[in-house]
């Protein structure tokens, strides 16, 4: 039986993981962008066609210079699962396919994060980014 943690399931086995995360692939878009009702700020979950897991972004209102984004990316990195692993001028992004995380491509973790899940993040990093700007 799994058990959740931090929004992602926690399997007891592989198999669990497995039939968890093709459950959760089978009845989810692989890609959906939306306007965050608490933020205002757009974002977005995609299925990452390489890994197969789910990564999340928050598109920024306006394009921040170099030493800037530096800075953002400091102080929200530990708002979302594994940190921001994608950074340009105007998005941030997260990924699930760290340690522990169950990819059907490539890692073998107990950890699976479901469409929903990684929504619940990308939600997550939109609100560190409004405390950030103090929207």
């Amino acid at each position: 039986m799994c058990q959740i943690l931090m929004s992602a399931y926690i399997a007891s086995s592989f198999a669990e993981a497995k039939q968890l995360y093709e459950h959760d692939v089978q009845s989810s878009p692989s890609e959906v962008t939306w306007k965050d009702d608490f933020t205002g700020l757009d974002c977005r979950v995609v299925k990452n066609s390489q890994m197969g897991t789910y990564c999340g972004y928050v598109k920024l209102r306006e394009t921040l210079q170099t030493s800037n984004i530096l800075n953002l990316v400091d102080a929200v990195k530990q708002s979302v699962h594994g940190g921001i692993t994608y950074c340009d001028g105007d998005e941030l992004g997260f990924d699930c396919a760290h340690l522990g995380d169950y990819a059907p491509r490539g890692k073998t973790g107990l950890r699976v994060w479901t469409f929903d899940a990684v929504k619940n993040e990308t939600a997550k990093l939109a609100a560190a980014v409004k405390r950030y700007f103090q929207l």
